[in-house]
């Protein structure tokens, strides 16, 4: 598409990309924690990987790291100011654990921990600039099956031609085990970019998946500016609940070719291994002889029987963002068709060289996909939810035609 002569290019932005999952913490390990690490860099840091344990059938990966490069005589820490959000503070990374620093710093710069609790039963709240400093102090005070609330970024990056997404430690918190209100859950909220051909409903009639190949924007660490990166979320279409999620796609893709559209969406993160479907039929005869005999039963053949295969990572979208209200306004769909134009997506490096500026993003970037993934034998299931609809109600699947 040819933007016209007085129309100007937009620059891309990342927008929206956060996480929230409450869960159990799972076996904490060798492998967990790195403390005082050196890249060849020479850069020093610390990092730590948890798996949270949301059920049976989904552990949700989350990590930090943090560091400095002891050779250099300005490490300093950007950061924004709490009473305007615009102002930028450059702290000297020996000030960073200053308190009087660290309470004129916006709480979206902070990283907060509450995994203690003081003698009247409330949580004892820590403050850190860096997760070199916090992950220490995490691995002192957080226990195995220890309930807590996770918040973070989801962070998008490619490698070996794979897009990748990290999530991002920002915030922990102990969860009251008694608390039969908070229920476990792994939660995401995502701007996307999505044009007319980006829905894929080919398959939905026998798995009730819809595919969205929709675009994330994030930071390209090679082309040293923000880009849209290629990523697949899906629609689940529950069981009672087809025609509402069938109504949630309709919202995030644009009727016409020519537009570009901005959608914020809220839904689930499912992450485990994908499992094999094996039913009753694809026990061999030998097998089944040891069933008939009652050496074994039917239940733990199939076990047995289950191949699992790599770590997957799944986004199920399951409704648009609603803006909070406002004096005088009603809330609204987190919606735009006229931010961006198809031209946009196409990015050009910047002229200028920015290695020196993003050189610790960079580092760190690097790092990171040197971690190895730690989890195991977790399938990709995501639990139904209950509905009082009519479950015979089959009207979605001519929707599936049109």
């Amino acid at each position: 598409m040819a933007k016209k002569q007085n129309e100007e290019k937009h620059q891309l932005k990342k927008s929206r990309a956060n996480f929230e999952v409450i869960g159990e913490v799972g076996k904490l390990g060798e492998w967990t924690y790195s403390i005082d690490a050196t890249s060849s860099s020479g850069f020093k840091y610390s990092s730590m990987k948890l798996n949270v344990k949301v059920s049976d059938n989904n552990t949700i990966s989350v990590e930090a790291m943090g560091g400095y490069f002891p050779n250099k005589t300005d490490n300093i820490i950007k950061v924004r100011g709490k009473d305007d959000p615009n102002e930028m503070i450059e702290v000297a990374w020996e000030d960073r654990k200053n308190k009087d620093i660290i309470d004129v710093i916006s709480n979206l710069n902070i990283i907060n921990i509450a995994l203690e609790k003081d003698v009247n039963n409330k949580l004892v709240y820590k403050k850190f600039l860096s997760w070199y400093d916090a992950i220490e102090y995490v691995q002192a005070h957080l226990k195995q099956g220890d309930r807590i609330k996770v918040r973070g970024n989801l962070v998008y990056s490619e490698y070996n031609e794979t897009v990748q997404v990290r999530k991002n430690i920002q915030s922990i918190y102990l969860v009251d085990e008694s608390d039969e209100k908070v229920k476990n859950e792994a939660l995401f909220t995502q701007t996307i970019l999505t044009t007319s051909s980006d829905m894929d409903k080919s398959h939905a009639k026998e798995d009730k998946i819809i595919d969205i190949s929709a675009k994330v924007v994030d930071y390209d660490k090679n082309l040293g500016a923000q880009r849209a990166f290629d990523y697949l979320f899906k629609v689940k279409l529950e069981d009672g609940q087809e025609n509402a999620r069938l109504s949630v796609c309709k919202k995030l893709i644009p009727e016409k070719k020519a537009i570009l559209r901005e959608i914020t969406v809220v839904g689930n993160i499912v992450e485990g291994a994908e499992v094999s479907n094996i039913t009753a039929k694809d026990i061999p005869q030998e097998l089944q002889d040891l069933i008939d005999c009652g050496i074994y039963t039917e239940e733990e053949i199939l076990n047995k029987m289950i191949v699992k295969g790599p770590k997957i990572v799944s986004f199920f979208i399951t409704k648009p963002a609603v803006s909070e209200a406002k004096e005088g306004q009603l809330p609204t769909i987190l919606v735009s068709d006229d931010k961006y134009t198809l031209d946009d997506l196409i990015v050009e490096a910047p002229t200028k060289s920015s290695s020196d500026d993003n050189k610790f993003e960079k580092e760190l970037e690097a790092l990171n996909e040197q971690l190895e993934d730690t989890d195991s034998d977790k399938s990709d299931e995501l639990e139904d939810t209950d509905s009082d609809e009519d479950y015979n109600d089959l009207s979605w699947m001519k929707e599936l035609d049109d």
